[in-house]
């Protein structure tokens, strides 16, 4: 059963894990292509299978997030080839683009219907007497009569960022490297 903390928290939650994804995976991903283009040289030879890994244990973590923050179980990673790891670089590739954009989504439409209320709050007057306006999604905010329209969608905005938030959030954990399986 969700509660309203796990509702207002799984956005938060979602956010972190989008940064993780860039962060992390991006560096991680760097990383080990370095390492596997440093093969034929010989260097890739002893640093590979410590990156690799590496990327197991930052799988392992993430499987473990996973569990804890989503309550998305996952099974054991299968056998890694310890010198071409391109089942983690596919994982962080995914996850460091797609992952990262979903997980923010959620954090991302609250923010924006926050901001819809702003704007009702009167912040649109000093940038259309500056020459200008705000535009909210679609709307032109250039009266209070619109602002109050760009509040309204707001809260729509607002309502689908809470509704979404943990069925995001589980579904960027469930990228966490390894096969999901049923929770």
């Amino acid at each position: 059963m969700t509660t309203l903390r796990d509702t207002l928290v799984a956005p938060l939650r979602g956010f972190a894990v989008s940064l993780v994804a860039v962060v992390c995976s991006a560096l991680l991903f760097s990383v080990a292509l370095t390492s596997v283009a440093l093969i034929p040289v010989g260097i890739g030879l002893w640093t590979t299978p410590r990156v690799v890994r590496l990327l197991d244990r930052y799988a392992a973590w993430r499987g473990d997030l996973a569990a804890r923050w989503g309550n998305v179980a996952i099974a054991p990673p299968p056998p890694a080839n310890r010198l071409l790891p391109a089942r983690h670089l596919g994982w962080l590739l995914f996850d460091m683009t797609a992952v990262c954009a979903l997980a923010a989504l959620p954090l991302g439409l609250i923010a924006q219907g926050l901001f819809g209320f702003v704007l009702a709050a009167g912040v649109w007057e000093p940038i259309y007497d500056a020459g200008g306006t705000q535009w909210y999604a679609f709307i032109p905010v250039d009266s209070q009569d619109t602002a109050n329209l760009a509040a309204a969608l707001g809260v729509v905005s607002l309502a689908a960022g809470l509704a979404l938030g943990r069925p995001v959030l589980r579904a960027g954990l469930r990228t966490a490297g390894r096969t999901p399986v049923a929770a």
